[in-house]
């Protein structure tokens, strides 16, 4: 069965509170699992250009400036 797609907005909620409720370590899940296909995928383009060992963040940070982007702020 496929996942409903989300709108960036509820994307960035979600991702929010995959940060809050597993501090940012989810084991082997995503911060978009369960977002839609199409979300997944261009959270994971976006991870694969701009997550570098250059980030000046830690993951749950990425991910929190990911949200906010979603949602331009």
């Amino acid at each position: 069965m496929t996942e409903p797609e989300m709108t960036d907005s509820q994307v960035a909620g979600h991702i929010r509170e995959w940060v809050r409720s597993r501090n940012g370590f989810g084991g082997f899940s995503w911060p978009t699992d369960g977002c839609g296909y199409a979300q997944h995928m261009k959270f994971v383009e976006h991870r694969n250009r701009n997550f570098t060992s250059d980030y000046p963040h830690d993951f749950r940070q990425f991910c929190l400036d990911y949200a906010d982007s979603l949602e331009g702020i």
